[in-house]
């Protein structure tokens, strides 16, 4: 299980009061690309742990360093280590982690670039990602929505080549109002509104929400489980709808927070789930497309 949940629990800490854009999701052809036209060459990424979209960069002019992209995080994030190299001064701060609250800290960082993406006066937080999974020993930190939506409106992610592309640069100099992707998919007959999360393998889902929103779910052989400070519920899902099949998943099931994140969210879902060779995500118009 720890490569399920580690990058979502610190997703889950950084969602404060975010509204979710609700994408329209396709499945195009090669010839069916609206955003192509727009979207440079690309980064080279490594695949790590077979989900993670890890790629170069710098923060601060430290680097090169090893960062992992995520869609479902509107934080970015950088471990001591290189917050150290970085120095400035540290600020403490609250984050939601699931039900509890935590205490983090911040440091403001003068420029952030991953390939041509340049993000200023970026706010990341610090932490140590290994502290919780074995997986992130060796990654520097975390680029999330607040770096990407300041220097991009859409993205292509190509498994086959392994580069992301980034589209429609737009060098903002202040970040955006955050507004993460949100897909709908169809479980069991009902709809289910998930955040698109390049940062998990599978499914998480918040369970009070699935049986409120779904009623009559069914949820089988389920066994209680942990992942670092997160304590929940694995279950097998059956009845997902993905490209005209329905499949079976192993979810992770959490109760949903009571504050901080919109009452209509009922999970994350990653990447991987949509088996697909290439994931473009168009921010401006909140439009998804698999193939």
């Amino acid at each position: 299980m720890r490569k399920l949940v580690w990058v979502f629990a610190m997703v889950a800490a950084y969602l404060l009061d975010v509204p979710g854009a609700r994408a329209t999701a396709t499945t195009t052809t090669a010839t069916d690309d609206p955003a192509a036209a727009s979207v440079q060459e690309g980064l080279p990424f490594q695949l790590g742990h077979q989900f993670l979209i890890v790629v170069k960069g710098t923060v601060g002019g430290v680097g090169p360093l090893r960062l992992i992209v995520d869609t479902g995080s509107t934080r970015s994030i950088v471990t001591q280590s290189v917050a150290k190299q970085l120095g400035g001064t540290k600020k403490n701060a609250m984050v939601l982690n699931f039900n509890r609250q935590i205490k983090v800290e911040s440091l403001t960082v003068l420029e952030v670039r991953i390939g041509p993406i340049v993000a200023r006066n970026v706010t990341m937080l610090v932490a140590e990602p290994k502290d919780d999974s074995e997986l992130f020993a060796d990654v520097d930190g975390l680029i999330g929505l607040d770096v990407l939506l300041q220097g991009c409106d859409d993205l292509r992610v190509d498994y086959r080549t392994h580069r992301i592309a980034f589209g429609r640069l737009n060098g903002r100099e202040s970040i955006p109002p955050f507004r993460v992707l949100t897909v709908e998919l169809t479980v069991q007959g009902q709809p289910v509104r998930l955040v698109l999360d390049s940062g998990i393998q599978n499914m998480l889902l918040y369970e009070d929400r699935i049986h409120k929103h779904c009623p009559g779910i069914q949820l089988s052989h389920r066994r209680k489980a942990r992942e670092g400070r997160l304590k929940g519920t694995i279950a097998d899902v059956s009845g997902i709808e993905l490209a005209g099949k329905e499949v079976q998943m192993t979810t992770f099931l959490v109760t949903a927070p009571k504050t901080l994140i919109t009452d209509d969210i009922d999970g994350f879902v990653g990447f991987s789930v949509f088996q697909s060779e290439m994931v473009e995500l168009d921010f401006r118009s909140n439009v998804v497309h698999w193939r």
